[in-house]
Order: structure tokens, then sequence, then C-alpha cells
């Protein structure tokens, strides 16, 4: 017998990879370049100190009230090189296509095997370098363990339309005693539920499902942030602060609100009795990867908690392990989540969220963990694969090491102004279009995601090999230098 908990479908179908590239002439020629702003200490690593974000966006009121003026970029991918139905890739949007710059596709080797590392086929077969690869798997592709688990798990399986006669509901698993052991004492979420579901947008949905019911029916309302992206489902794209969801589908659903970023009166000021939770992720992609400040995630702590509301943290987009610890937000603030959701990295690509509750944001211990086979191998797998490889501890040191050398190599760039670094999670920004920079990026062999208007984001796997490394920054100084010429033509 199945409860209303159950009423989900994936509406999530991946479609092929495929680039949107095109070879195109370059002119002009040109130099330039001076040093990194100083909030980046290269010889001694990077910053501690990142820079303050300004909070530019206005106040939502209520959801169908008064529409959002502002907001990022739609960052929002079920996969790192295709989209969902409904969903704007911002690898389309920053395409060639739509590049003022022209670039010239440069010679690049063809694509032999298997996609592995960071490495696969563009759409003419020739190697791409995936610099979000790291959303695709924490291994990036062609993990083996992982394939071989995915193969197995795919013999067995009966498909979708046997899949509730064959499995208990709620039933215990492998699955759910792995992940106890793995947050089992952690200190950034109390994990006494677990929730299995067929794509990110619908566990985003499934969590603030939890939200609404977790107090009564008059506290139903819940607090987002201006400028975020949370899915594609009816709830997630209200719940989202950017107007382009919201449009051409007329009144969004009721009780959603959207502060600014930062602004910790503007949320002690609506929080009443009729606030459910808090929903926020703690590093906004969509501006280049700028993280929220730890003053600002503590007092949202305390705000919840001062109102008995939840605290739900959206991490379906940020890489699973990328900061060294297992979530994000814990890297940057002490402080403990109600509900987690996680998804990027943990899922060899395959559309998959997962929800993490407190016992009081809900009172079911185990949903869907073995109805959605071929996930839960997936995400067996890698959490297996982790274990062995020391993940994701092992992460602090290479992630600095990396961003050590990207910032030397792009220190010499008049353009490049910052890098904002959060483990593996890393934005460049930008004096030039970000969809320019993409398509550079795209011309030389290497994938990158626009963020909003003049920033980019790379998030590459856990564990990179040295030659994969190597490439990678050969890659982008490469990118650098084609933007250098083009826009060095431009002023002549």
């Amino acid at each position: 017998e199945e409860s209303e908990d159950d009423e989900y479908e994936d509406e999530s179908e991946e479609e092929s990879e495929d680039d949107e590239y095109e070879d195109e002439e370059v002119e002009g020629l040109g130099d330039g370049g001076v040093d990194l702003p100083a909030s980046r200490d290269i010889d001694g690593g990077i910053a501690e100190d990142i820079a303050e974000q300004e909070d530019q966006y206005p106040v939502m009121h209520e959801s169908g009230a008064e529409p959002i003026q502002q907001g990022s970029v739609d960052q929002r991918v079920a996969s790192p090189d295709s989209d969902g139905e409904g969903k704007v890739s911002t690898q389309d949007a920053g395409s060639a296509e739509h590049a003022e710059l022209q670039f010239r596709t440069v010679d690049l080797p063809v694509m032999r095997g298997e996609p592995f590392g960071m490495r696969r086929a563009d759409r003419n077969g020739n190697e791409l370098l995936d610099a979000m690869a790291g959303r695709n798997s924490v291994f990036g592709f062609g993990c083996t363990p992982i394939r071989e688990s995915l193969a197995s798990g795919l013999s067995g399986y009966l498909g979708e339309g046997s899949r509730f006669a064959d499995v208990e509901d709620g039933g215990d698993s492998a699955l759910s005693e792995k992940l106890r052991q793995w947050f089992d004492g952690a200190s950034c979420v109390s994990v006494e539920s677990m929730a299995l579901l067929p794509s990110p947008d619908l566990a985003v949905d499934y969590a603030l499902q939890l939200t609404r019911r977790f107090r009564s029916e008059k506290a139903f309302r819940t607090i987002a942030l201006t400028g975020s992206d949370h899915g594609r489902t009816g709830m997630c794209r209200t719940a989202s602060g950017q107007p382009q969801l919201h449009e051409g589908l007329g009144p969004m659903m009721a009780g959603f609100s959207h502060l600014p970023v930062g602004d910790l009166d503007a949320l002690r000021a609506v929080m009443d009795e009729q606030i459910a939770g808090v929903l926020l992720s703690p590093i906004d992609l969509g501006s280049g990867a700028v993280p929220c400040e730890a003053e600002y995630l503590a007092g949202v702590r305390a705000a919840c908690n001062e109102r008995g509301a939840l605290l739900i943290i959206d991490e379906t987009q940020l890489v699973f392990g990328a900061t060294g610890n297992h979530f994000s937000f814990s890297s940057i603030a002490d402080i403990q989540a109600d509900i987690v959701v996680t998804s990027a990295g943990l899922f060899a690509g395959l559309p998959g969220g997962l929800v993490l509750a407190s016992q009081h944001a809900s009172t079911r211990v185990v949903r869907d963990l073995q109805q959605y086979p071929l996930i839960a191998a997936a995400l067996m797998a890698t959490l297996d694969e982790m274990k062995v490889h020391g993940l994701p501890d092992l992460v602090h040191k290479a992630a600095q090491e990396l961003a050590v050398l990207i910032a030397e190599q792009l220190s010499g760039f008049e353009f490049v102004r910052d890098m904002r670094v959060s483990g593996m999670t890393i934005g460049i920004e930008c004096d030039v279009n970000a969809v320019d920079v993409v398509a550079a990026a795209a011309a030389n062999g290497l994938r990158v995601e626009a963020a909003g208007d003049t920033a980019i984001n790379i998030q590459p796997p856990l564990l990179i090999s040295e030659e994969d490394r190597q490439l990678l920054l050969k890659r982008l100084v490469e990118t650098m230098e084609a933007i250098e010429r083009e826009t060095a033509g431009l002023t002549l």
C-alpha cells in the first residue's frame, strides 16, 4: 500500500551529450596582463577570506504578489552536458552561437575509447576536457567499479512497472545502513530519516513537502533567497528566486517568500508563526560560486531555532565532498541543518537525489531506497569507492594545490578579476562576457559553465590525474589567450 509520499514520477529524461559549439575565425592580436587582486595570496595559497558579496537583489514578497526584479543566469542542469525537460542549460546559454566574440577551433585529437577522468568526446568525436565532470561523478567519467556495479544492477532490473510489486515500501536495505555509517557522528546533520528520489528536483520537492508538514497547517510558508535556483517542479520553480523560472506560468504556488542573501535583519523581520522553514544553497553558482558568509549561515540557524522552523540546505548542484567535508555548508559555518538535499557526483551521471533529515523533520525512517535499484547501485558504489580512496578527507590538499596553480596561471591576464574557491568548486570572475569565455573554452577543447554575466564555474572530480590537471591548466591558459587576442583586436 503506497503512501501519499510515493506520488512521484520521474520527469527527467537524459538527453545525449551534445556540445553547442561552432567553428569560427579569429580576428586581431594583442596582449596584456596584471596580477590577480590582492585578495589572492598566490605564494601562500588561496587566502582564507573570500571577498564579501554585495547584496544587490531586492526583496521579493509573497510569491505571485510581486515579481522578482533581478536574478542569476539559470544554472540548473540534470547532468554535466544535458538538461531535462523544461530546463535551460547554461551550457546552451554560454555556447558559441550566443557569443559576441569569434574564436577559431583548434585542432583537437580524436577521442578514442570510452570517456575517462575528465575526458570525453564532443559532438564531432574530438577529445573534450570537461571541467564540470565532478557533477557526473566525484571520480569523473569511467570509474570501473561504479560501471561494474551499474551493469550488475541493470542485469536484474525489471523496469519501473514492477518496482512497487517487488519491493516493500520503507524496507531497510544495505544502502540505508551504509548511509547511517557514513554520517554517523556528523555534526552537520543528524541523519534519522533518508529518502532516495529519481531526480534532484524531486528530492528538493520532497524536502519542501516535509517542511510544510512538520509543524502544522498554519506553518506552511518557506523563505528562500533571491537569485536562487532549486529546480523545475512546480514547487521548486516557486521556491527559486529567478524571474525567468516564473515567467509564462501564471500565479505561482502560495507560501514562498524571497529575501536577499546576507540580510539577517530582513529574515528576522518576516519570521513569524507561519514560517515552516528556510531554504538555501550555501554557494551561489549562478554568480560565480559565491559562498554565503559564515555569520549569515549562523544567523539563519539561530533565527530558525528561535521560531522553531527548519533549515533546509540544497546542495544538489554542489559536488558531494568537494570541500573536503561531506557538505559544502559545513566548511563555511559550524551549524547543523535539519534537512540536506544532495545529488551532484553521487549517481554516476544518472538523475537521482538524496534527502537526509533529522528526526523532528520526518518521522519516516527510510523511503524508496530499494525502489530505484539503478541509482541506488550507483550511490552505493560511489560511497564504497570514496571510502577506498580516503574521500572526502584528501580533497583539502588537492583542492588547494589546484586553486593555487590556476591562480598562478591566470594572474597575467588583466581581464581576470578574481577567483572564488570552495574546495573543488571554483568560480572565475572576468571583465568579459561569460558566454565569450565559454565559447573560447569550447574552441580550445575545454568545457566550463557560464555563471551570470561575467563569471564561469568549474567543478572537476575530487580525484584528478596529473595528466588531466596539466591539460586543464594548459587549456585554461589557451582559452584566456584566445580572449586576450580577440578583445585586443576589438580595441585597435
